[in-house]
């Protein structure tokens, strides 16, 4: 069965595929990797019974819920039982502070909170506003709860018929990562969730064939829209990764055809195939030979569990053009995307209209422009509505139909579209010359000893950066990983203009986190919190005879 919903709603593209393939798999779920699989019409059944006791409990129209748990089948149904119960979904992120998590509860006015496997429930439930009535997931500790799972089940007959909405009610609130202070609420309603499913879907070509696996946070705009959303779309099946252990096995036993990912992780599935293939110089032996290279192609693509997959993307940070071309020798393109949770369609390199180096074309029905000062416009029917009870921030945002996007950026003759920086993280060095930093952390980022890394320089006479050393570079000796990342910043600035040049190097003592507020939840850097942190360091190390022909690495205490 290759057909697509066409129906307006994603409740409506739902019902379809319960209707048209009630007994499929459309959710499999690992418990101790023991994988229990749910039709369309028994995930159908649990949603209405949930939604009719969401009724039950006194959700009005329009109230908003919230989900707080790691990925899995019922975070998936309780968000359709949301939707049929004439509510909205605010879900928050495992991974958030409890203040924070606090802050999206009260923003949200959330009433019901559905609660899974969550590393910060205790924090959390501190927290809670009162009144909020909190549900948990199947096979979940959550100590508090006022319902189980089972017992919403239990308590209701399912809702009747296919229960709709209106393409201008709310859907869900999508929380950014406040990276530049608070998370602000993404809203969208379900037209525009509509048009996201619909957009990508035609976009990588969705068929009732494919297989997602869901790993990324389903709070995150990326992979609500990449998988829930467009599952409902393309009527595929969702596989669930039990946990960060499990993960290798979970991937080879759901086999994905459509594959997200970052380039952190794609970095360590490389260091992985080498481990197993005995090193560069030996896999290059490998696939040279004609009696061997396609059967080593084959293996390593299974051993990951991606035999087969024929879309591979890559996205949320650059990824380096030297990782490109080694999947590449694999026969392993990997397809670079961008967006924004403002527009869940933005762009993106397909297998079949690629350009590495870029961020590929716009997805369907989405258009792109360069504003006069370089910034990226975004348009599409797949729009926000805009931030949650903030009209002024929205307004600055979204702006004749078009999203700025607060990233430069050009496209070049073939509608390709590349990033230059961000609009506003472009800083002024004491010398008065201007340096973007996204340019350069995109050089360094796959280093081996490098986790993550923040450029910066504002005020300070040359350009400098801080790091968080990863667990290899951790393990080595200091002194060798000092040497090596000199002289990765020497190769680096011999590719940068003179006033862009890094003169130091500042290694973290401790791992960036969003407890010590350096990072978000979703580990997006806090420029603002990481240079008062380390810009005094810089300095110092600066004033120790730092240059960028011998730039200095000094360890904080």
């Amino acid at each position: 069965m290759n057909e697509t919903a066409s129906t307006t709603t994603l409740l409506g593209m739902f019902y379809h595929w319960e209707r048209s393939k009630p007994d499929a798999t459309y959710l499999r779920q690992p418990n101790g990797q023991k994988w229990k699989d749910y039709s369309w019409s028994e995930v159908g059944d649990q949603a209405r019974r949930v939604a009719a006791a969401l009724q039950a409990l006194g959700l009005a129209n329009g109230d908003r819920v919230s989900i707080l748990s790691k990925n899995c089948a019922h975070w998936v149904i309780a968000d359709l039982a949301i939707m049929m119960a004439g509510a909205s979904s605010a879900p928050i992120f495992t991974t958030m502070t409890s203040g924070d998590a606090r802050y999206c509860l009260d923003r949200s006015s959330a009433k019901v909170l559905f609660v899974g496997e969550t590393d910060n429930w205790e924090a959390v439930r501190a927290e809670l506003p009162d009144g909020l009535v909190v549900v948990s997931f199947p096979s979940a500790a959550v100590p508090g709860a006022n319902y189980s799972w089972d017992e919403l089940l239990g308590d209701q007959a399912p809702l009747p018929g296919e229960p709709d909405r209106a393409p201008t009610d709310e859907i869900t609130t999508i929380f950014t990562s406040g990276s530049t202070g608070k998370p602000k609420g993404v809203v969208y309603d379900f037209e525009g969730a509509s048009h996201i499913a619909r957009n990508l879907g035609q976009t990588f070509r969705m068929n009732s064939n494919d297989r997602l696996i869901s790993y990324l946070p389903l709070a995150h705009g990326f992979e609500r829209a990449a998988v829930d959303f467009m599952s409902l779309y393309a009527g595929c099946t969702i596989g669930f990764n039990e946990e960060q252990a499990t993960f290798g096995t979970d991937m080879v036993e759901v086999r994905p055809t459509f594959f997200q990912c970052v380039p952190r992780l794609w970095s360590k599935f490389q260091g992985g195939i080498l481990a197993m293939t005995g090193g560069q110089e030996a896999l290059d032996t490998l696939l040279t030979n004609p009696e061997t290279g396609a059967s080593t192609k084959m293996k390593i693509r299974a051993s990951l569990g991606l035999d087969e997959a024929r879309i591979l993307l890559t996205g949320s940070a650059p990824t380096p053009p030297s990782l490109h071309e080694w999947y590449e020798n694999l026969n392993m393109p990997l397809c670079e995307i961008y967006g924004q949770s403002e527009i869940l369609s933005g762009t993106s390199n397909l297998p079949w209209d690629r350009k590495p180096g870029t961020l590929g074309k716009p997805t369907m029905n989405t258009d792109i422009k360069i504003a006069d000062d370089g910034e990226i416009l975004i348009r599409a029917q797949a729009v926000m509505q805009g931030y949650l009870d903030e009209p002024e921030k929205t307004a600055e945002t979204l702006v004749d139909g078009w999203i700025h996007t607060g990233d430069r950026g050009a496209l070049d003759q073939d509608g390709f579209l590349s990033i230059t920086g961000r609009v506003k993280e472009i800083f002024k060095t004491a010398k008065g010359k201007y340096v973007a930093p996204l340019p350069i952390e995109g050089e360094l980022s796959l280093e081996p000893f490098i986790e993550q890394l923040c450029v910066m320089g504002a005020g300070l006479p040359q350009t400098a950066m801080a790091i968080q050393l990863s667990a290899e570079g951790k393990a080595a000796d200091p002194q060798f990983v000092d040497e090596q990342l000199r002289q990765a910043i020497i190769r680096t600035n011999a590719k940068l203009d003179s006033h862009a040049k890094l003169a130091a190097v500042v290694i973290s003592a401790e791992d960036w986190s969003a407890k010590n507020g350096l990072v978000t939840h979703t580990l997006k850097i806090k420029r603002a919190a990481v240079e008062k942190r380390y810009a005094d360091l810089a300095e110092r190390a600066m004033s120790q005879g730092g240059t960028p022909a011998n730039p200095v690495l000094l360890r904080e205490a």
